[in-house]
């Protein structure tokens, strides 16, 4: 039997102007998944649209479809990742006003940015709820050239780590 799930990205969590932030996407597609899955974007996620989450026998995992266009592959994955003590709350809000992102940006009204994205594997432990206080951190484990592998994870009000990932981003090539 083939399990079928929406999701619509709201503008609101948009990355570039025109499509879907893809970290926010990989962790829908997470939470949608019974086991830790890797995720690998087609093309970019659209904005607004009704797109389905459809079992795909071949891997185990999941597909984001748009029609009969992919979006994204979510394979089963597992991973070690050990994941840093969080600063509490307070300190992190402190943080926030030396981010340098919002003094400038190429996405300035992106959801969250980063160079682009080329793989995340995440495993959600519970959700946390949106407009809910919580704290993410961040952190280099690897740099090749213009690759990067970077740990994520995120943690309730009260410090409880409530997801992880591991992701690879790759910057984009200089211009001409």
């Amino acid at each position: 039997m083939t399990a079928h799930r929406l999701l619509v990205i709201a503008r609101r969590f948009r990355g570039p102007p025109t499509s879907g932030n893809r970290g926010y996407t990989c962790g829908m597609l997470a939470a949608a998944a019974p086991k830790p899955v890797e995720v690998r974007f087609v093309r970019p996620p659209p904005l607004d649209r009704r797109l389905e989450i459809v079992d795909d026998p071949a891997t185990g995992g999941l597909k984001l479809v748009d029609g009969v266009d992919t979006i994204a592959t979510a394979t089963p994955k597992s991973f070690e990742l050990d994941v840093p003590r969080p600063p509490s709350y307070a300190q992190a809000l402190a943080a926030v006003g030396n981010y340098e992102g919002f003094q400038e940006h190429a996405y300035s009204n992106c959801f969250v940015c980063g160079p682009l994205l080329g793989t995340y594997a995440a495993r959600i432990d519970r959700c946390v709820h949106l407009d809910a206080s919580c704290v993410v951190i961040g952190w280099a484990l690897k740099h090749e050239g213009r690759k990067h592998v970077v740990g994520t994870a995120i943690f309730d009000h009260s410090g409880e780590l409530c997801g992880r990932a591991l992701a690879t981003w790759v910057e984009p090539r200089p211009a001409a």
